[in-house]
């Protein structure tokens, strides 16, 4: 028989996992801040720099303490920047990686740094950044504007020199990278070289390249065009495939026989190269060089020209430094008249056993701390009781989450009671213990105070009620006669004697307890209406 699936409980087991997913997934990115304003400075050089060659982007930054892994900041490049890097580390001077930095595929090109758990155990975390990479510009002067996400903007201006386009007279080589990475991730065919013949009339030419290592010649990749100079400042345009051409190529080198060019025509060849393995994101970067050979041959004579060229992969990197925190508590205690008593030496005087405890809590470190607790014992003779602090935020108790600020402090009050006169020292020891909001670290103080109570000097014995204290004594231990007078003195009237009935005092004694007896029952009685 097939077990029924109640459909209440199959989607309750669905919310569940969508609400565990959504957990999940929000919990990954909860840690995570965009930094504001983290950029202080852009700037661009060298200046002047030649067209064909690489300027370099330097970026000062500095993050606000508090600033935890994850956290990202960013920068826009500016648009004629080419052939930008796609990540590289920022370090240390001890190689501890500060910060990680990704450069988009677009034009312009972002920088998002993304910071790593080092800011969070340091403070006064900065640091600079740098991008060396090719650019596209005219020659003359060229401003350079870099963008914070707020608009905040930098500009620098660099004098671009150079011809505005090449020199016919003689054959050319150039490179370009097919790959954005510059064979950093990917090493296979990085790099596009480009081998061109003057412009004719010449009857044959021949172009050569012995490659550089350890650069590697894809022959699959060599094509062959004829063209002119009808592009942009002369440059090579209007290709079409070559087919009289002879191509002789190896991994190492090419040789190309090309036949005749009328006036305005030149042949290009294109192929590109390969690397035994990928140098890396993190390696220095490299340059790529070598030197081709043109030949041509006319009418007038041979003519031969060594075109060199070379490619340099973008390179950046920067550093960042902080300083390592030192979270840390200190407390200090006396009394309310001023007393530390914070030896057995500075012992206070405590006439009456008792004292008001006094608490000052201070954080004398270098970054914030969390978790604050307060505690108070007694360590010999005496009692300590309603131990409670007054924090920052004007809440109460001896716990606090805080934060506690660099240098900031609070009071805690308390009653001593109870110390025992004698020769035995009254100490009770403060505590404070707290956890640095950056670092993690526990820091924890102590301060003890230590009071006496003397013992009290012996009272002279009080008389006892049959003693007198005015009357003299005896003369002799002899008892008294019966003839010497034992009277008060005159001054001092006697009560009257009553007459002797001779009957027994029992019967007086017993009316008298009835008559107190009556007297309570009267009492009584009239009370009883009222009650």
């Amino acid at each position: 028989m097939r077990p029924t699936i109640k459909f209440s409980s199959l989607l309750g087991a669905l919310l569940l996992l969508a609400g565990a997913l959504t957990i999940a997934f929000s919990g990954s990115s909860a840690h995570a801040a965009t930094i504001n304003n983290a950029i202080t400075d852009v700037t661009v050089g060298p200046s002047p720099v030649a067209l064909g060659n690489q300027v370099t982007t330097t970026i000062k930054w500095k993050v606000p303490n508090g600033t935890q892994a994850g956290d990202t900041f960013q920068l826009t490049l500016d648009p004629k920047l080419r052939n930008l890097p796609s990540s590289f580390l920022l370090k240390d001077a001890n190689g501890n990686v500060v910060a990680t930095a990704s450069v988009s595929n677009t034009v312009p090109a972002v920088i998002t740094f993304t910071m790593t758990d080092f800011a969070a155990s340091h403070i006064n975390v900065s640091g600079s950044a740098f991008v060396k990479s090719d650019f596209t510009a005219a020659p003359g002067n060229q401003t350079f504007t870099y963008t914070e996400p707020d608009g905040t903007k930098y500009s620098s201006t660099v004098t671009v020199t150079g011809s505005t386009g090449p020199n016919r007279a003689h054959g050319q080589k150039f490179g370009a990278w097919t790959r954005g990475d510059q064979g950093r991730q990917n090493p296979t065919d990085f790099l596009k070289w480009y081998l061109e013949t003057r412009t004719g009339p010449f009857t044959s030419a021949t172009l050569s390249d012995t490659i550089q290592s350890p650069q590697l010649i894809d022959c699959a990749t060599v094509a062959v065009l004829v063209g002119d100079t009808g592009g942009a400042n002369g440059s090579f345009a209007h290709g079409t495939t070559y087919s009289g051409a002879t191509v002789t190529c190896s991994t190492g080198a090419l040789t190309v026989k090309l036949g005749s060019a009328t006036a305005g025509q030149l042949f290009r060849v294109t192929f590109s190269v390969s690397l035994p393995a990928a140098t890396g994101a993190d390696s220095p970067a490299e340059t790529f060089a070598n030197t081709a050979t043109e030949t041509a041959v006319s009418p007038g004579g041979t003519a031969t020209y060594h075109p060199g060229s070379q490619m340099s992969q973008a390179d950046a990197g920067g550093e960042g430094s902080g300083t390592n925190t030192t979270p840390n508590i200190t407390i200090a205690k006396g009394d309310s008249n001023g007393n530390a008593g914070d030896t057995a030496a500075a012992a206070v005087l405590l006439p009456d056993g008792t004292a008001s405890l006094v608490f000052t809590i201070t954080n004398t470190g270098d970054e914030a701390l969390k978790n604050v607790a307060v505690t108070d014992q007694v360590i010999t003779n005496g009692t300590v009781t309603g131990l409670d602090c007054t924090f920052p935020d004007k809440s109460t108790g001896t716990t606090w989450a805080g934060p506690l600020a660099v240098k900031g402090s609070f009071t805690c009050t308390a009653q001593l009671a109870d110390v025992v006169a004698g020769n035995t020292l009254h100490e009770d020891t403060g505590t404070v213990t707290a956890v640095g909001t950056l670092s993690g670290k526990t820091v924890t103080d102590h301060n003890s105070y230590f009071g006496n109570t003397p013992e009290q000097q012996n009272a002279p014995p009080t008389p006892s009620p049959t003693e007198s204290s005015t009357s003299p004594a005896p003369s002799s231990s002899t008892p008294l006669s019966p003839s010497e007078s034992t009277s008060p003195p005159e001054s001092i009237t006697t009560p009257p004697t009553l007459p002797n009935t001779g009957a027994n005092a029992a019967p007086v004694v017993l009316g008298v307890g009835m008559a107190l007896v009556g007297t309570l029952l009267l009492l009584v009685g009239r009370r009883r209406p009222g009650h």
